[in-house]
């Protein structure tokens, strides 16, 4: 399944697949945004979920709150789109 992703604030939308995580369909987008690795250890890509709702959720070892979880946090690196959602993370450029 096909989901649209918009990101906050550069207003940015790229297409994910369901199957694929969120720097993976940024990246074949051309959009750059924070990320380090795929394990889910560092939290660089740790971001907002505005609207919309995540899909499947790799284990990580990135600890983050219950209290973050309940206001849409997450990691990009180890989530998959569930749905169209609008994504507050700030694009790195040049």
């Amino acid at each position: 399944m096909e989901y649209q992703i918009t990101l906050h604030p550069s207003g940015r939308t790229l297409t994910a697949e369901s199957e694929e995580t969120i720097p993976q369909a940024a990246f074949r987008s051309g959009a750059s945004i924070p990320y380090k690795g795929s394990n889910g250890t560092c939290g660089l890509c740790l971001a907002h979920c505005k609207l919309g709702e995540i899909g499947q959720q790799l284990p990580h070892d990135y600890r983050i709150s219950e209290a973050d979880k309940l206001a849409g946090k997450m990691l990009l690196c180890r989530n998959h789109p569930g749905s169209d959602m609008e994504i507050e993370v700030h694009e790195i450029s040049d």
